[in-house]
């Protein structure tokens, strides 16, 4: 099998594996949201294994996987607004909570061949690429579901919060309170995979 074919096969694989673990979430939340079996796992490990070229093209098609589960999902498109704004808010919706939030999963070997401890260098790498998605859905959260923040959420946290600062706090806690322990999962899983010795030389070479 050429080098070309079983990539393309080894993306395949991943992205369907990737596919059913996020369809299949053990914390299902409104919005989208959601704390997986280390979904996002799959797409860090070809990231890392081929590089951050062919992860941002893996991830592109992640995004359009997940965006076909979002249409079917309740709320992920129920944005706010009516007429032209729903249509720039849905516009919105696919470039910063689908493209830009799981294209940067593809960019977890950013410390690859920089850091000479490859456990190292892809728990880093997890941790950044999750932390993007993170920020993604964080400005996302702000400038188009703002208008559903509700103190009630977190009362605690949320209480005197009116206007733009309720919707950065709701914003902030709420992708918060799935992508910590998404992080977590993730990352514990990616260190433990390449922990393995069989499959850390899998993962590192890319001819393998």
């Amino acid at each position: 099998m050429s080098f070309k074919t079983k990539r393309l096969t080894t993306t395949g694989v991943l992205l369907a594996i990737s596919a059913v673990l996020f369809a299949f979430p053990i914390i299902p939340l409104p919005y989208d949201g959601e704390v997986t079996i280390a979904a996002m796992a799959p797409i860090i490990i070809l990231g890392y294994k081929y590089g951050m070229k062919w992860g941002f093209f893996s991830g592109i098609a992640l995004s359009l996987i997940q965006i076909v589960i979002g249409a079917t999902a309740s709320g992920a498109f129920a944005v706010p607004g009516s007429g032209a704004k729903m249509v720039v808010q849905i516009i919105l919706v696919l470039i910063l909570d689908f493209f830009v939030a799981f294209t940067a999963l593809g960019f977890s070997g950013m410390f690859k061949n920089k850091i000479k401890n490859n456990t190292l260098s892809l728990a880093l790498g997890t941790v950044c690429v999750c932390l993007l998605r993170f920020i993604a859905h964080f400005v996302s959260g702000v400038i188009v579901w703002g208008s559903y923040a509700d103190a009630g959420f977190a009362p605690k946290l949320l209480s005197g919060l009116s206007g733009y600062s309720l919707m950065v706090g709701y914003s902030f806690i709420y992708n918060g309170s799935y992508m910590l322990p998404e992080t977590i999962i993730t990352t514990i899983v990616c260190v433990a995979l390449i922990s393995v010795k069989p499959l850390k030389k899998y993962i590192i070479n890319e001819n393998a």
